[in-house]
């Protein structure tokens, strides 16, 4: 039987064009932490080229009990919900979404 695949894909949006650049910035340090500190270098990021502005996270996955794990130990990882307390001006209210997506090959 196949190994099954999956991909995390995080998208948020910027409160205006002009929080682009921090917001850039904080995703440049937040992808480094959480790869040094959890993820072994698995989650990368982009943004947005025309529209909205949006950045977008990435994670391959095969294990989907394991994530939820990794999910309890970033609830405690003081570093991150700090990272991510200071960047709260960052964003667009609601303008964040979580998607686990099934690859299909």
């Amino acid at each position: 039987m196949a190994t099954q695949k999956y991909r995390f894909h995080r998208v948020a949006t910027t409160r205006t064009v002009a929080e682009l650049g921090p917001a850039l910035q904080f995703a440049q340090q937040v992808t480094r932490h959480l790869n040094e500190a959890h993820f072994r270098g698995e989650l990368t990021f982009g943004m947005e080229l025309f529209g909205q502005p949006r950045l977008h996270w990435y994670r391959d996955l095969t294990d989907l009990d394991a994530t939820m794990q990794d999910n309890l130990k970033l609830l405690q990882d003081e570093r991150y919900q700090r990272m991510l307390a200071e960047s709260k001006g960052l964003w667009l209210d609601g303008g964040a979404k979580d998607t686990i997506i099934k690859l299909v090959e």
